[in-house]
């Protein structure tokens, strides 16, 4: 199942009160369903939502998947991990500059024989 990976009131498109689209599809990827919900939980605690667990229950009624609270928990871990690898990220050192030897040049002319 293609799951969206970022899932959250912040990512829907809202039209006359309805879902009408789901943005911020960078994260995507064929899993389970149970990672989105996961991702709606962790959301649902930090951004004002609906009513989450009647939202549960009408996902469940129309989707026909049962919401795995276990798999939910494991998910959420791993989303929380995720958001730690991808906030984190090491101090940036100055680039070294290219010796000019070594530095390609995109105005060498090459012949089309090469």
């Amino acid at each position: 199942m293609l799951v969206q990976g970022d899932t959250g009131p912040g990512n829907f498109m809202y039209a006359d009160g309805r879902v009408v689209a789901v943005v911020d599809w960078e994260l995507a990827h064929l899993g389970d369903p149970m990672d989105d919900i996961a991702w709606l939980a962790l959301r649902a605690t930090q951004e004002p939502f609906t009513d989450f667990p009647a939202r549960l229950r009408e996902y469940e009624a129309l989707s026909g998947y049962a919401i795995d609270e276990a798999r939910v928990r494991y998910y959420q871990v791993m989303a929380e991990a995720k958001l730690q690898v991808m906030g984190h990220r090491p101090p940036q050192r100055p680039a070294m500059p290219m010796p000019a030897a070594r530095r390609p040049s995109i105005w060498t002319e090459t012949s089309a024989t090469d």
